[in-house]
């Protein structure tokens, strides 16, 4: 299920991204590794969104990085150690989307005093009339997730 709920959320965030002429959504996107070595270790958030007007050294600006899990219950450590990877790595705030859970995982962090790292839940629970009601609430969710974060960080800066 947690595969499912994956490529849901990706799906998502790529649809807002195409309704945001300045950005664009990569799934499972490679992101630059923090540490070296051999074997080295990959790191592939389930998404990141970039800001395709603002270019850094290393190309587009990420502008949110984020993964999914279908999860319940409290969030785990390894979660937010894996999300801060990805924070450290990217530059840039993060995202974790859980299914709901009545407000029991969502969380909000500040890594290094300069990006935000925050765990939401979406309306999984909303049981609407039609399938194309149900992935107008999650694209919804997502994109207001995401726009707020986007806004917390421009406001930080």
């Amino acid at each position: 299920m947690n595969t499912v709920y994956e490529r849901v959320i990706e799906r998502a965030v790529k649809s807002v991204a195409e309704s945001h002429d300045r950005w664009e959504a990569t799934g499972q996107a490679h992101t630059t590794n923090l540490i070296s070595g051999t074997p080295t270790v990959n790191m592939y958030p389930d998404f990141a969104v970039s800001n395709v007007e603002t270019e850094t050294d290393d190309g587009d600006e990420t502008v949110v990085v984020g993964d999914a899990k279908w999860k319940t219950g409290s969030v785990s450590n390894d979660d937010i150690y894996q999300l801060t990877s990805y924070v450290l790595a990217r530059k840039a705030p993060g995202i974790v989307f859980y299914p709901a859970q009545d407000g029991a995982a969502e969380r909000e962090y500040q890594i290094k005093n300069e990006w935000e790292l925050k765990i939401v839940e979406l309306p999984t629970e909303d049981y609407s009339a039609s399938f194309e009601s149900f992935v107008d609430t999650i694209e919804t969710a997502v994109e207001d997730a995401i726009i707020e974060t986007i806004d917390s960080r421009d406001a930080h800066d």
